[in-house]
C-alpha cells in the first residue's frame, strides 16, 4: 500500500496527511486513520547492525514499508484503508504534553466524519496521560479513537507486541472490518485488552502487560475473536461533536505522607506563582493529617480559588469525601472529591476545566466531581438552598423551609442515588434544661402548612443529636443522611426544598449555609 503525502493539509501545523493508494481491485472494509506520534512502536537502532545502539523513530513512509499488514494481496493484509497522519517530529512520548494533545484533538476534529474509527500510536510512558486528557477534549465524541504501542521496538525484533496491538486496535476502531460493536471512546489498547483511556494505569514499565484499570473492568478483550462488552461501552448522544483546544497545564500533583504536616513543603507548593489546581493523593479513602496548621494551608489555597482534588494514594477503592462527617473537616477547607479516579485522569480533567473561562471557580469545582466521560463509578451534585441569613430552629419554633435557588443538575433517576445528606455549614448544637439531645425531623418537597408526620412520603429522616464538650463551642458542618428519602423522591433537573424542626428534647439547632448533596452511582 503506498502512501502519497497531501502537502496541503497545513491547518494542521506540526503534521502531514499521508493518503493510501489502493488498488483498484482491494475491496477494503471501511477506513481507519492513524495519527502516528512516534514512540517504541516506530522505533529502530541507528546502526541495524547493533540492536543495542540508540533508537530513532523512523517516518510514516518506511513504517508502513516495514509493514506487511497494510499490503494488499498479502495474505497479513488488515482488511482496510489506513490513512496517516504523521508527526514532523516523532516524539519520545516523555515529550507529549498539551499542545500536541491539542493537534491530535485537531486532526480527529478535521476528519471525524470521514473515518470508522482512529488509531494513535504513541509512546508507552505517557500514553494514560494522552488518552485521559483526549477523553475530555473530545466531547460528544462518535467515533472509536484507540491509543496503542510497544514495549518492544518491533520493525527489527521478531519478538515483539507492536505488531498485534496496531493491527488489533485497528480493527477495535473499524466495526465495519471486525463486527465488534461502536466503541465511541478514547480507549487504550494493548495486550489483549481493550480499556477505557481514563480509567487506565500503567504497571509495568517493560512487560507486555503495561496497563490495567484498577476500578474498572476491561471494555472488551482480543483471542481468536474480538470481544466488546456494550453494557460497559458510553453510549453517544444527538449532540454536536465538538474539541476543547484550551488547556490550563498549571496544575500539580503531590502527595501526603506521614510527617509532611510538620513542614512547610505543602504551603510552598499551595503558593507556586500562577498555579490554578492540585491533584492531592491522599492515605486510604481521602484522609489527611488533621493539625490545624496543615489545614490552614488548603483553607487559604480555597480563598485564592485553587482546586485542590483529593484522589486516592490506593489503587483500588473511593474516596469518600463528604459522604460521612468523618471527612466534615475536609470539606470546610473547600477540598472536592476525587471518588476513583486516577491521579491521571485528575490532573487532565482540570486541565480542562480550569481554561473553561466560562466557568466560575464554584462551577468547576462541582465538575470535578461529576463524571462527564466515564472516568468516575460516582458523582456529587449540589443544590445549594436558599436563605437570606443565619437561621435556628428551637424546640419551641415552626419548622424552618430551606428552598432551593435552582433546579438540582443531572440527568439521573432516584435509583441512581448512592448516598444523599442535608448539609448544614457553621452548624451549632445548643442543648437547653439539661436536655441530654435533640430529635430533628427532615422532610422533603412540603409546603407551608402541610401536615408533618413521619407516615408521610415526605418525611426524610429522624436525627437523634447528642454534643460533646468539643462540639459545644465549635461549629461544623452537621449532615443529615436523607438516602433512602432521595432514592423515592428525587431526580436529576427537580426542585428540592427541605423542611427541618426539633421534635424531641430542648435546645437549639442554628447553621449559616445549607445544601443538598446527592452521590450518584454511576455503574448502574
Amino acid at each position: 500500500m503506498q502512501h502519497a503525502i497531501l502537502a496541503d493539509d497545513q491547518d494542521i501545523p506540526g503534521a502531514h496527511y499521508y493518503k493510501a493508494v489502493l488498488p483498484a481491485d482491494v475491496n477494503a472494509k471501511g477506513a481507519v486513520l492513524v495519527i502516528y506520534t512516534g514512540g517504541t512502536i516506530g522505533s529502530l537502532p541507528v546502526d541495524l547492525a547493533d540492536p543495542d545502539s540508540p533508537q530513532v523513530v523512523v517516518p510514516w513512509d518506511e513504517y508502513v514499508r516495514r509493514t506487511p499488514q497494510f499490503a494488499p494481496g498479502q495474505p497479513a493484509f488488515i482488511g482496510c484503508r489506513v490513512d496517516a497522519y504523521a508527526f514532523d517530529k516523532p516524539l519520545d512520548s516523555c515529550n507529549v504534553g498539551p499542545g500536541e494533545w491539542v493537534m491530535m484533538a485537531s486532526i480527529i476534529e478535521k476528519h471525524h466524519d470521514e473515518y470508522d474509527g482512529f488509531v494513535i500510536l504513541h509512546g508507552t510512558d505517557s500514553m494514560i496521560y494522552s488518552a485521559s486528557a483526549l477523553s475530555f477534549m473530545l466531547i460528544n465524541l462518535k467515533k472509536p479513537v484507540i491509543l496503542t504501542g510497544a514495549q518492544i521496538a518491533y520493525l527489527f525484533n521478531s519478538r515483539n507486541d507492536g505488531a498485534q496491538n496496531m493491527v488489533t486496535a485497528i480493527g477495535f476502531a473499524n466495526p465495519k472490518l471486525s463486527g465488534v460493536p461502536l466503541v465511541p471512546e478514547v480507549c487504550i489498547y494493548f495486550n489483549h485488552k481493550l480499556l477505557r483511556g481514563n480509567r487506565a494505569r500503567k504497571q509495568d514499565a517493560s512487560g507486555f502487560d503495561a496497563y490495567y484499570t484498577p476500578n474498572f473492568p476491561p471494555l472488551g478483550e482480543a483471542g481468536n475473536r474480538l470481544f466488546v462488552d456494550e453494557r460497559l461501552v458510553l453510549k453517544p448522544n444527538d449532540q454536536a461533536f465538538q474539541v476543547v483546544r484550551r488547556l490550563q497545564p498549571n496544575v500539580l500533583t503531590f502527595d501526603v505522607y506521614p510527617g509532611i504536616q510538620n513542614t512547610e513543603l505543602a504551603r510552598n507548593i499551595l503558593n507556586t506563582k500562577g498555579i490554578a489546581g492540585i491533584v492531592l493523593r491522599a492515605f486510604g479513602s481521602g484522609n489527611i493529617p488533621t493539625k490545624p496548621e496543615f489545614l490552614k494551608v488548603f483553607r487559604d489555597a480555597h480563598a485564592k480559588e485553587i482546586v485542590v482534588q483529593n484522589v486516592t494514594q490506593c489503587l483500588h477503592g473511593f474516596v469518600e469525601l463528604g459522604m460521612y462527617e468523618t471527612s466534615a473537616e475536609l470539606l470546610e477547607v473547600g477540598m472536592v472529591t476525587g471518588f476513583d479516579i486516577t491521579p491521571e485522569a485528575a490532573l487532565c480533567k482540570l486541565m480542562v476545566l480550569l481554561a473553561d473561562e466560562d466557568l466560575s471557580f464554584e462551577e468547576r469545582a462541582q465538575k470535578a466531581q461529576r463524571s462527564v466521560a466515564g472516568e468516575m463509578s460516582r458523582s456529587l451534585y449540589v443544590q445549594a438552598l436558599k436563605q437570606q441569613k443565619a437561621l435556628e430552629v428551637r424546640d419551641d419554633s415552626d419548622p424552618v423551609r430551606l428552598a432551593p435557588d435552582r433546579p438540582i443538575e443531572g440527568n439521573w433517576r432516584g435509583d441512581k442515588v448512592f448516598n444523599a445528606s442535608l448539609r448544614l455549614y457553621g452548624g451549632r448544637i445548643t442543648l437547653l434544661e439539661d436536655s441530654p439531645h435533640i430529635g430533628i425531623e427532615v422532610y422533603l418537597n412540603t409546603k407551608s402548612g402541610d401536615d408533618l408526620k413521619r407516615n408521610s412520603p415526605n418525611f426524610a429522616g429522624y436525627f437523634r443529636r447528642r454534643v460533646t464538650s468539643v462540639e459545644a463551642d465549635k461549629e461544623m458542618i452537621v449532615g443529615l443522611d436523607i438516602t433512602n428519602a432521595a432514592r423515592q423522591l428525587l431526580n436529576g433537573g427537580d426542585r428540592v426544598s427541605a423542611t427541618v424542626r426539633i421534635v424531641e428534647g430542648k435546645g437549639i439547632l442554628s447553621w449559616k449555609d445549607s445544601e443538598l448533596a446527592v452521590f450518584i452511582n454511576e455503574r448502574i
